[in-house]
C-alpha cells in the first residue's frame, strides 16, 4: 500500500546542478559577496546564470522535500512562481551564504516572508566561520539536518505544534508565524464567516491580557452559536481549557 507523505522530508544538496556547472556557480557566489541585490538584480551578463541557480535549486528541493514547506510542510505547488528559495542565513544578512547549496531550501512564501532576516544561528556560529552545517549551530529546523517529526507534529485539531516542547519546535512556528497557518484551519471549521474567526483566532493567539482573550472567545462561540456549528463549538471549549490550563 502506498502512503501519502503528509510532512516534508529532510533533503539534502545536490551534488551537481543540471543547468549550471561549478566553475560557473563559484562565480556567481564569488561576485555576490560585494552585491547586497546580486540575488535579485545580478548584473546582466549573471543574469541568465543566476536565474538557472534558482530554478535548479527549486526544482531540487521541492523534489527532495516531498513537495511540501521546509518549514511548515504545507504543500507545495510545482509552479516555481508560487514557492520560495529559501535562504536558511539570510542572503541580506549572510550574503557569503547565498549561493550556498546548503544555506537553500524550498518554502512556502508566508513562512520565508514571516522569517525574513532573522537570524536563525545559536552563538556557536562566528563570522568568518565556514558555512554551519551541524544541527546544534541552529535555533530552528535546519531542513537538511533536521527530521520535521522530531521537532513538530499535528495535533488533533490539525494545529502545528511543538513535539514534546521542543525548543527547536517552538522556535520555528515563531519565525515563520505558522500560528497563523493554524488560525487558518481552525477558521474553516467555522463556515458563515471564516474571515471573522481567522481574524479573532489570530488576535486571541496574539495579545496576551485574558481579558482581550476571553473577550476573542465570546467572539468565537457566539458565532459557532449563531452557525450552529458543532465542530465550531468543540474548538472554542477546548480552547477555553486550554486558556484555563
Amino acid at each position: 500500500m502506498i502512503v501519502a507523505t503528509s510532512i516534508r522530508t529532510k533533503a539534502s544538496p545536490p551534488a551537481t546542478l543540471p543547468s549550471i556547472s561549478d566553475s560557473d556557480r563559484q562565480v556567481i557566489a564569488d561576485e555576490s559577496r560585494a552585491i547586497a541585490a546580486y540575488w535579485t538584480n545580478p548584473p546582466s551578463n549573471r543574469k541568465a546564470l543566476v536565474d538557472d541557480f534558482r530554478s535548479d535549486i527549486k526544482g531540487h528541493y521541492y523534489s527532495q522535500q516531498s513537495r511540501r514547506c521546509c518549514y511548515c510542510s504545507f504543500e507545495l505547488q510545482k509552479h516555481h512562481a508560487t514557492f520560495d528559495a529559501e535562504h536558511v542565513l539570510d542572503r541580506s544578512t549572510h550574503p557569503e551564504f547565498a549561493f550556498e547549496l546548503k544555506n537553500l531550501a524550498a518554502s512556502c512564501r508566508p513562512c520565508n516572508g514571516s522569517k525574513g532576516t532573522k537570524n536563525p544561528l545559536t552563538t556557536l556560529h562566528v563570522d568568518g566561520d565556514p558555512f554551519p552545517y551541524t544541527t546544534n549551530h541552529y535555533k530552528i529546523l535546519h531542513p537538511h539536518l533536521d527530521d520535521w517529526l522530531g521537532h513538530l507534529e499535528f495535533d488533533d485539531l490539525n494545529r502545528i505544534s511543538a513535539k514534546d516542547g521542543s525548543p527547536k519546535g517552538i522556535a520555528t512556528i515563531d519565525f515563520c508565524n505558522i500560528t497563523a497557518l493554524n488560525c487558518a484551519r481552525l477558521s474553516d471549521y467555522f463556515v458563515g464567516d471564516q474571515s471573522g474567526a481567522e481574524t479573532a483566532l489570530r488576535g486571541f493567539f496574539r495579545v496576551k491580557q485574558k481579558a482581550r482573550r476571553r473577550a476573542y472567545l465570546n467572539f468565537l462561540r457566539e458565532l459557532a452559536d449563531r452557525f450552529h456549528l458543532a465542530q465550531a463549538k468543540a474548538i472554542v471549549e477546548r480552547l477555553e481549557k486550554e486558556e484555563m490550563g
